[in-house]
């Protein structure tokens, strides 16, 4: 109980009638505790001051974030080619063998003009689209000319093979089943409520 008297003493300021009063222990453990108190104020500031200068230096980074993403300038480089396309057709594999295969070719640059027959060798498909080639597919034969960044011409033929399912008869006899089958429904409902 004396030590929190003595403590108390130290933290509330006396005046000099008690001081005098004060035993010589009470007196020394006084002495220690205001000796430790100022070091311990001084470390609370410090940190009261370290957390402010904290949160000022997040604020101005944040700040400089925005305002670095606001006006930052768009650096835009060049593309590594450019192509011109000088003819397109979107094919269809008719028939197939393990060196070459036949399509149906409609010309996409001129459709009125008559769809034309062809056979490819299968070294123009790209290795990862050759599992691809198969009766009914569908695929776009690209030739043209790329242009590199320094000037040089090349000749360029590209097959890209369509990844979308190639629609059968069978398809579209249930479609248009089906499409009769809501046709009927609709045409029934609105003939009821109207």
């Amino acid at each position: 109980m004396s030590a929190v008297i003595d403590f108390l003493h130290t933290v509330i300021p006396s005046d000099q009638s008690e001081a005098s009063t004060e035993s010589p222990e009470s007196a020394q453990t006084r002495d220690e505790t205001a000796s430790i108190l100022p070091v311990k104020e001084k470390d609370q500031d410090r940190a009261t001051t370290d957390l402010e200068g904290a949160a000022r230096n997040t604020e101005s980074m944040e700040t400089e974030r925005i305002e670095e993403s606001r006006f930052r300038p768009v650096i835009r480089f060049p593309a590594p080619y450019r192509f011109q396309a000088l003819q397109r057709w979107e094919g269809v594999v008719i028939a197939t063998d393990g060196e070459q295969f036949m399509a149906r070719l409609h010309n996409l640059e001129n459709p009125a003009e008559s769809d034309l027959e062809a056979v490819i060798s299968v070294e123009e498909i790209a290795d990862s689209d050759k599992n691809l080639l198969k009766i009914g597919a569908v695929f776009y034969w690209t030739i043209g000319y790329r242009f590199e960044p320094y000037g040089q011409k090349s000749s360029v033929s590209t097959i890209r093979f369509r990844l979308l399912p190639v629609w059968t008869s069978n398809d579209h006899q249930r479609l248009s089943k089906l499409a009769s089958d809501y046709d009927a429904f609709f045409d029934t409902s609105l003939n009821t409520t109207g």
